[in-house]
């Protein structure tokens, strides 16, 4: 990336960053090479190799004395904080339930019982993603990130080029958690040794998922008895063609059926609460110090493995969003706050716990029409059940924290407690 007067822009084409790991079967993760600007092939990239070939190698060289490998994990830190914030964040969680609100509320009958599951899990969404819109994206992504694309936003190019790619590539069901786990290679049920041990998202987010179908299953099954029923409602099919076309997500489900209704209403609390809360609340430990994860670089890549192979120190401290050169310092400051207040601790009023319990109380007092209505004392039932096995949930996530390698940090992050019910920030 390169300065200029008011913001970071990206140079041309530079390429994709590719970073090669190595699964240890103790859990632990190794990265052994480092791609900085992939172009077909390896021969025409710039690729350096991991001195250390293993966790407990410690090379010929001091990894923290090896400025050209620093400086290369530097670089795919860089992407992985524009994928992870433009993409994984702001996308796949905020503008994909931006979608699945407006065409439930286009397509379902408040007094449904799709609207009364999903609804709860809507507070405050269209607002936030308004205000995405006109100033976090072009005002702060874009200028700390180096995407901005010039005075007018060009949907093509920069920060919002990546926003609607992003949207566009993305798989509603492959984001199923069974599915985007085995997609991404961890087999869950079937690994019984240490090999997960340090990736506690996966194990939490498993169990989470399963507890959220239960209660979506116990929930929508005292309404859709058969197949037969779903495929015949007008509304779900409306809902399906609603989503696929003006929400443009293609990979939306046409549901006929029990199982696929509810799978696609379980992913859409999933993305709203735990996945929303998984990608958010973390930020703050990960990014507020800026040189461990920059969202931009602010000097030229190095055009061929000699010339990193010749990197200093220097060359890396020169390289970040540091001193008064181009106003750096205001991108540095906006990479290390913005985290913080993207990361405010979830007040108990809206977490995951509270809502299964106020669910219950709800259901508890409905009157004898609304029970009939909406079948309120087996959603009652299932709000207890759903309650009592979050409890548990948190028992067994802190479990999952503990057994990892020792050293590395605790994940409470989706503790039924912290889990916020919706997307809040």
């Amino acid at each position: 990336m390169q300065g200029s007067s008011e913001h970071l822009s990206r140079l041309g084409e530079v390429g994709e960053k590719i970073v090669v790991f190595q699964l240890h079967e103790d859990g632990r993760l190794h990265p052994l090479a480092i791609t900085l600007d992939y172009k077909g092939s390896l021969d025409s990239s710039v690729t350096i190799f991991n001195q250390r070939l293993n966790p407990d190698d410690k090379g010929k060289i001091a990894e923290k004395d090896d400025w050209p490998w620093r400086y290369a994990k530097t670089v795919a830190q860089t992407a992985d904080w524009a994928r992870h914030e433009v993409a994984t964040r702001l996308v796949d969680t905020h503008m994909i339930e931006e979608a699945i609100i407006v065409a439930t509320n286009r397509t379902i009958p408040e007094r449904h019982i799709l609207y009364e599951i999903l609804s709860p899990h809507w507070f405050r969404t269209l607002a936030l993603n308004n205000a995405a819109r006109k100033l976090l994206v072009p005002l702060v992504i874009a200028r700390i990130s180096g995407f901005a694309s010039g005075a007018k936003p060009d949907p093509k190019v920069g920060a919002f080029g990546l926003v609607n790619w992003s949207y566009k590539n993305f798989n509603f069901q492959d984001k199923y958690i069974p599915n985007d786990l085995k997609k991404r290679g961890f087999d869950i049920e079937g690994e019984m040794g240490d090999k997960y041990r340090n990736y506690p998202y996966a194990t939490d987010m498993y169990l989470l998922w399963g507890i959220i179908r239960e209660f979506v299953k116990s929930v929508l099954e005292t309404k859709y008895t058969s197949d037969d029923v779903v495929a015949k409602e007008a509304c779900i099919a409306d809902w399906c063609k609603e989503i696929q076309t003006s929400g443009q997500i293609p990979s939306f489900p046409t549901i006929t059926t029990v199982d696929q209704l509810i799978d696609a209403v379980t992913m859409c609390i999933h993305t709203a609460s735990p996945q929303h809360t998984a990608v958010n609340y973390l930020q703050d430990y990960y990014y507020s110090f800026v040189p461990s994860k920059p969202p931009a670089l602010c000097t030229p890549l190095p055009k061929t493995l000699s010339d990193l192979q010749g990197y200093t120190e220097q060359h890396l401290t020169d390289a970040l969003p540091i001193g008064l050169k181009d106003a750096k310092w205001k991108d540095w400051l906006l990479a290390a706050q913005l985290p913080e207040l993207l990361s405010f601790k979830v007040e108990d009023r809206y977490n995951l716990i509270t809502y299964a319990k106020s669910l219950y109380n709800v259901n508890k007092d409905r009157t004898i029409t609304e029970n009939k209505e909406l079948n309120s004392e087996a959603i009652k039932d299932a709000a207890e059940v759903f309650y009592s096995r979050l409890k548990n949930a948190g028992l067994v996530f802190e479990y999952f924290s503990a057994i990892q390698t020792p050293g590395s940090i605790e994940y409470p992050v989706l503790q039924p407690e912290v889990t916020a019910v919706f997307i809040l920030i």
